[in-house]
């Protein structure tokens, strides 16, 4: 008897989840899940706020190619999980990668839950990429790096979110999660820029006890605020009038928390306004290091 599901963190399950919605003629509202794929089935029922990983991984590739030549950038060795959330990564990593002339020295996948990441970070390491890059949930993310400290192995790495950004990631490595760059829809310090998102980070730490909201939490407060606005304007909890309200947001940069221009939604459902961020673990937390516009620290490589 429910009006509208959201969700949910892994692709697979929106993938799942998703058709079921679908079926049934229930508006669904993608929060986190960055797939590609889940927005280009023609669902006239589904909806995403964020950017998914082609949009996101075209903004990694403009961060990379802003210091390739001060940096001799030129090969890449990637590292993801075997969903459906790291194999989409892996293929907009390669796309990129073919199309602006990087090399791709080895494209590695691991099953989920996998418990040694030796072999694949041995290839890695002999493969001698000048950058890695890593899709993982985080308890492989936490192994990954725990087997490269073991290899006595420093990668420059450029991480795809989720398990590399989860406060799990930071409270169990410690600093050994220090230079971790990875692409962010929100970092903390948005903050220091953005009073609206400064003063959702105080109430945050006040109701969890936890210093910050990361990417994925922003996302989730981020959320909430849509409802509120598709529900405010539908007027309504039958499932026709929220999915039409769906259709009209269109919530402005002055209105977010998030570092996006807008939130509108496209014929597939998905928002074109959101970007990333590229962030990266200094002092024990990530900062912004680019765009320049929302840099609060100088990137160090």
């Amino acid at each position: 008897g429910v009006c509208m599901l959201i969700g949910c963190y892994q692709s697979g399950v929106v993938a799942s989840a998703s058709q079921v919605a679908e079926r049934k003629g229930i508006p669904f509202f993608i929060v986190e899940s960055s797939s590609p794929t889940l927005t280009n089935r023609g669902f006239k029922w589904l909806f995403r706020q964020g950017a998914h990983d082609a949009m996101i991984i075209e903004s990694i590739f403009d961060f990379l190619d802003s210091i390739r030549k001060e940096k001799n950038l030129n090969t890449i060795s990637m590292l993801y999980d075997s969903s459906t959330y790291g194999v989409d990564a892996a293929k907009a990593w390669q796309d990129n990668a073919t199309r602006r002339g990087y090399k791709v020295l080895e494209s590695l996948s691991y099953p989920a839950n996998t418990t040694n990441m030796t072999s694949e970070v041995q290839r890695i390491k002999a493969s001698n990429p000048d950058i890695m890059m890593g899709a993982s949930f985080v308890s492989e993310a936490v192994l990954t790096m725990n087997t490269l400290k073991d290899m006595d192995y420093a990668p420059c790495l450029v991480a795809n979110n989720s398990g590399y950004t989860d406060n799990q990631y930071i409270t169990r490595l410690g600093k050994n999660a220090e230079y971790t760059i990875s692409r962010l829809l929100y970092c903390s310090d948005t903050a220091a820029k953005n009073p609206r998102a400064a003063a959702i980070e105080k109430l945050f730490n006040q109701r969890t006890g936890i210093a910050n909201m990361n990417d994925n939490t922003a996302r989730a407060v981020q959320a909430a605020f849509v409802l509120a606005d598709v529900l405010n304007r539908a007027k309504s909890t039958e499932p026709e009038a929220l999915r039409k309200a769906f259709t009209e947001t269109k919530i402005p940069a002055e209105k977010l928390i998030v570092p996006w221009s807008e939130i509108s939604f496209n014929a597939q459902g998905q928002n074109e306004h959101a970007r990333a961020l590229v962030c990266q673990v200094q002092g024990g937390k990530y900062v912004t290091v680019w765009p320049p516009e929302y840099a609060t620290a100088k990137l160090i490589w």
